[in-house]
């Protein structure tokens, strides 16, 4: 579904002029609990097995990724809104 609705968005954008924040909001919402609805008990045993693992994660997601992000900004000369939305 997804390389065909690209497919389209990329031939006619006009056919999802529909698809406002509103739908998005709501999509998003739906696309992350469809993906929370197939994990299993065995799926968060093996994530609590590997707190390493998890850290190491964390700490790069909320925090080498805002400081790369603010790197790049200040040495592409984004004004602040953009580089506010980077970090």
């Amino acid at each position: 579904w997804t390389v065909l609705f690209t497919a389209i968005a990329l031939k006619r954008p006009s056919t999802f002029d529909f698809f406002t924040t509103e739908y998005f909001t709501a999509a998003l919402a739906a696309l992350m609990l469809s993906m929370g609805i197939t994990l299993t008990p065995a799926d968060f045993v093996a994530v609590a097995s590997e707190p390493s693992s998890v850290l190491m994660q964390f700490s790069l997601c909320y925090g080498m990724m805002p400081a790369l992000a603010f790197v790049l900004g200040k040495a592409f000369g984004l004004d602040a809104g953009l580089l506010a939305g980077m970090v």
